[in-house]
């Protein structure tokens, strides 16, 4: 059951909320039970934790802990005494630098070598454009078949001998990316 620190800001009452978790069979999930108003009874308890009454108001806030390391201080910069927590790697490791040499040992690179955010929106961009003219032409073949042609005509219509020569058709089909 975690537990919270909730004020009233109508009585200014602080209430240490311990949560539990509700199994609701309709949608057989399992969630934190919400706390809706001052002195909800079963949880809002004071600094014995007894139950004790609030003023009944929803205008309740919940006030976030500090951040606190192994050893009960935090030095504000992610890093603590287990070190700095890699959201990317899902671990802890000694530092920022550690973390870019496991990813970059593990084949991963920075989004920045590869020219930021624009890189990759421009990327995924001409990634689109090849896959709609790959339908067009799709779409054409598909026409030509159902027109009465055959798919040997319909295929010689569609992917021309002068855009397989040119090299039209690789930059249309090549999957790559490069960087």
């Amino acid at each position: 059951m975690p537990a919270f620190r909730y004020t009233c800001a109508d009585c200014g009452s602080n209430a240490e909320v311990f949560l539990k978790y509700k199994y609701d069979p309709q949608t057989k999930e399992t969630n934190l039970q919400e706390v809706t108003h001052c002195g909800q009874a079963e949880v809002w308890l004071d600094a014995e934790w007894n139950e004790m009454e609030g003023c009944g108001s929803q205008n309740i806030y919940k006030q976030l802990p500090r951040s606190f390391g192994i050893s009960g201080e935090s030095t504000g910069s992610g890093c603590d005494a287990r070190g700095y927590f890699s959201a990317s790697l899902g671990r802890y490791v000694k530092s920022r630098k550690e973390e870019g040499q496991i990813m970059e040992k593990a084949g991963f690179v920075p989004l920045s070598d590869l020219g930021g955010d624009k890189w990759y929106d421009d990327a995924v961009n001409k990634q689109k454009e090849k896959v709609a003219q790959q339908d067009a032409l799709e779409s054409k073949y598909q026409s030509l078949v159902a027109s009465g042609k055959s798919k040997e005509d319909a295929v010689m219509e569609t992917w021309t001998a002068k855009d397989a020569v040119s090299g039209n058709l690789d930059k249309i089909y090549d999957s790559s990316i490069k960087h």
